[in-house]
C-alpha cells in the first residue's frame, strides 16, 4: 500500500501542477486576445487614424482663393498663405507661406489641379516661405479653381 499511495500522491500533485500551469497559460492567452482586439478597434477607428495622420503627415488643402478647404492637421504650424496672381489669372504665380515657428526645411506644396507644375520654394522674410509657380502645361478649358496641398515638413 505504501508504494501505491505513493504514487497517487505523485499523479495527485503532477496533475495539480499541469492544472496550474494549463490556468496560467489559459489566462495569458485570454488576456492576450483581450489586448489584440482592443489594438484592432482603436487603429480601425477613422478618427484615431485621423490623429497619427495630423501628428506625421500635417497638411493644409487650400486654393488659388485662399480658402482652407481641409486641414489634415497642418493649420496649427501656419500663420498665413498668401496667394499672388498675375491680373485675372486663375493659377498662381506665387504662394507665400508664412510659419507660426521656424521651419528648417520648405514645406512640400504641390497642385491638386495642374499637371506638370514646376515649384521652387525660397526663404522669404522673417519666417516666410516663397512658392514660385511655372505651369508647363495647362488643362484645357478655363481653370477658376486650383486646389494646393500643403504638407509640413518637421
Amino acid at each position: 500500500m505504501g508504494i501505491t499511495s505513493g504514487l497517487w500522491t505523485t499523479i495527485k500533485a503532477v496533475g495539480g501542477f499541469i492544472g496550474v500551469i494549463s490556468a496560467l497559460i489559459a489566462a495569458l492567452y485570454g488576456v492576450n486576445s483581450y489586448i489584440d482586439n482592443r489594438i484592432k478597434k482603436k487603429i480601425s477607428d477613422p478618427e484615431f487614424i485621423r490623429e497619427v495622420a495630423a501628428v506625421l503627415r500635417p497638411a493644409i488643402v487650400f486654393d488659388n482663393h485662399e480658402r482652407i478647404l481641409a486641414d489634415q492637421g497642418g493649420l496649427r504650424f501656419i500663420q498665413s498663405i498668401k496667394v499672388v496672381r498675375q491680373g485675372e489669372a486663375a493659377v498662381p504665380s506665387e504662394i507665400i507661406v508664412t510659419p507660426k515657428e521656424f521651419l528648417a526645411v520648405p514645406p512640400l506644396l504641390e497642385s491638386l489641379d495642374l499637371d506638370e507644375t514646376d515649384i521652387e520654394a525660397e526663404r522669404g522674410q522673417g519666417l516666410s516661405w516663397i512658392f514660385k509657380l511655372k505651369v508647363q502645361k495647362y488643362v484645357m478649358g478655363e481653370v477658376k479653381i486650383v486646389r494646393f496641398r500643403l504638407e509640413i515638413l518637421k
